[in-house]
């Protein structure tokens, strides 16, 4: 399949004065130390097509039942799911616990459901899109089938830097000038969990007209390069099984050793929700209290600079197994 790569002629040499987005409020439910938005899959795509068209920036995570063990062990981690504009339910067992529970969240909003649909917001709201991460031929397909399936999306470039997460930063401020040069208003980032949730608070502010979503192997699934679960078994809760047949030796342990792990995060939620503890926060751009839930959280306001963010000596222990070499065809996302 070949498509012809159309890039935008916009250039952004200096990002203007940000625009304050309008006072939104909706549910946020705290699973252990990682919240998660109360949105559905529709209501989801306004904001972000709303995001997209004004250029508010900004970062999304797609937390699911392995982020939150892995927020559990870190608190640093749990940190940066904080700062998130939008954090999105990313499994139906987090949303079988919310029902079982009465708390709001009734909607899975994976990040592999949420690409394509998220590719024809932007094109509706005419916001070029950039890719960084995956490999250059995954990306550069990627994009083609986007192209193809997508009339008028807006391809603004992609980059596949040497991501070192303590080591230099050059390649990813590098490749996120280029966004920003190219006029990006979304970028898929595609490095997996924790790395992208720690690029994503470390550098979105290099690109702050644009909404940083997080999307794993998102990119994979679009290029053909890993084969999708069917409607049903993801519907079933059971896309982790057929992940874990295709890629039994990368995958095994995050699905049947580290996963059960969230257990006593659901414990927790349990317990809290027999003493009347506040599970529910109004996730809020300025709104006030709302009668029956804790404090509000306010959205973070995109930073104007770089942003102290842990070490990625901060997230060792994490079982995480993330190559660094993103640049040479050497690994897939690991989302």
């Amino acid at each position: 399949m070949t498509a012809t790569m159309r890039r935008s002629d916009e250039s952004v040499v200096q990002a203007p004065p940000l625009p304050v987005p309008p006072v939104r409020s909706w549910p946020r439910v705290r699973y252990g130390r990682v919240g998660v938005d109360a949105l559905g899959f529709d209501e989801t795509l306004v904001v972000l097509q709303e995001r997209m068209t004004a250029g508010y920036g900004g970062y999304v995570v797609t937390p699911n039942t392995d982020h939150l063990v892995k927020a559990r062990r870190s608190p640093s981690l749990a940190a940066i799911y904080d700062g998130a504009v939008l954090s999105l339910a990313d499994g139906v067992p987090l949303v079988w616990m919310a029902k079982l529970l009465g708390l709001p969240v009734r909607q899975k909003v994976s990040g592999s459901d949420l690409l394509v649909p998220l590719l024809r917001a932007s094109a509706a709201a005419a916001a070029p899109v950039f890719f960084l991460g995956t490999t250059p031929e995954v990306a550069q397909r990627a994009a083609a089938v986007a192209q193809e399936l997508i009339p008028g999306v807006r391809y603004a470039g992609s980059a596949s830097p040497m991501v070192q997460l303590d080591g230099d930063q050059q390649p990813v401020l590098d490749a996120l000038d280029e966004a920003r040069r190219h006029g990006a208003r979304l970028v898929v980032v595609a490095l997996g969990c924790p790395k992208q949730e720690l690029t994503m608070a470390r550098h979105a502010w290099r690109v702050p007209q644009a909404t940083f979503v997080g999307l794993g192997a998102s990119l994979d699934f679009l290029a053909g390069e890993v084969k999708r679960a069917p409607g049903w078994v993801s519907g079933a809760g059971l896309e982790w099984a057929f992940r874990l047949v295709q890629e039994p030796r990368r995958l095994w342990r995050r699905y049947l050793v580290d996963s059960f792990g969230a257990l006593p995060v659901f414990a927790d939620m349990a317990l809290a929700r027999l003493r009347t503890a506040p599970l529910v926060t109004e996730r809020s751009g300025g709104a006030g209290p709302v009668a029956g839930v804790a404090a509000p959280v306010t959205i973070p306001a995109v930073p104007a600079g770089p942003v102290p963010v842990p070490t990625w000596a901060a997230f060792q222990g994490l079982n995480v197994s993330v190559p660094v070499a993103v640049d040479r065809g050497e690994r897939r996302p690991t989302g």
